[in-house]
């Protein structure tokens, strides 16, 4: 008897951001993209990497050492027209786009495209450039046919990448930890994809996360309400505030593979089978 083959359809792209750094956009991206590609459904998930800081990048085993040797990055694509997406493998089973420090001069370069916020969204529509060594992709074949799920990590700011980014989505996360700087950067986002969604006709919130709790804190239970009682959409899942998730980081895994009985695993995993429940 013939082995079935698994076969994947895209269900949705979403760009995970938030106008204020260290709000947990990386974090969400690397361990929600985790907990979704381990489940036993298969699924096969890429996560792209839209920030010139590169943590996403470095998470899942990338060296800029390698673009120094020519192996292409996200910037690569976004300055050759004929560059599909690059998409490498990393070891706890994520599909992967790199970004390069080079993305800190894009918009002088997307800025003499006729559309300098679609960019992205072009280069989605090519094939891949397949560095995985799995034969994942024919020069025919679709990205839509190749993952599951494509999570999008940006910059902490409304930068042409950041709204790249949103274009090229249909879904978008705002994760936010519970002070006055992240709600705001929230709300800047909120405002921004609002805009893209007018103009796209595709561009929804799939949720608002609430990171780095901490129940002690007088601001948690000050935010937290506010932000449950003003966005419908958030979560119920809340990401604790957890050592768990800087030392996954400092070891470049993610939180399944260093501390998989922790309560950060424990969080991007009820995190994962919501999201899923509503998006899948």
């Amino acid at each position: 008897m013939a082995k079935k083959v698994k076969t994947h359809s895209l269900r949705h792209i979403v760009a995970v951001s938030n106008n204020k750094g260290g709000a947990g956009k990386t974090s969400t991206v690397l361990n929600l993209a985790s907990a979704i590609a381990r489940r036993i459904e298969g699924y096969r998930v890429l996560v792209i990497d839209c920030d010139p800081q590169r943590n996403l990048s470095y998470f899942l085993g990338w060296d800029d050492r390698r673009e120094l040797e020519g192996h292409p990055t996200l910037y690569t694509a976004l300055c050759n027209e004929h560059q599909g997406l690059p998409v490498y493998h990393a070891n706890n089973g994520l599909y992967f786009t790199p970004a390069s420090v080079n993305l800190n001069g894009i918009d002088a370069i997307l800025s003499l495209r006729p559309n300098p916020s679609k960019a992205l969204s072009e280069i989605l529509q090519r094939p891949i450039d397949d560095r995985t060594g799995e034969g994942l992709s024919t020069p025919h074949s679709q990205i839509s046919t190749l993952f599951d799920f494509i999570f999008i990590d940006t910059q902490p700011a409304m930068s042409r990448m950041t709204y790249n980014a949103l274009y090229a989505s249909d879904g978008y996360i705002i994760p936010t930890e519970l002070e006055e700087a992240s709600v705001k950067g929230m709300t800047n986002i909120a405002v921004a994809a609002s805009k893209v969604g007018a103009d796209t006709g595709r561009l929804f919130i799939h949720g608002i996360l609430i990171t780095k709790k901490d129940g002690k804190l007088r601001s948690a239970r000050l935010y937290e309400p506010q932000i449950r009682n003003s966005f419908r959409e958030t979560f119920t899942t809340a990401v604790r505030r957890s050592k768990d998730i800087t030392e996954s980081q400092a070891l470049r895994e993610d939180v399944f593979t260093s501390y998989s009985g922790g309560r950060a695993a424990e969080d991007y995993t009820a995190l994962a089978t919501e999201y899923l429940r509503k998006f899948a």
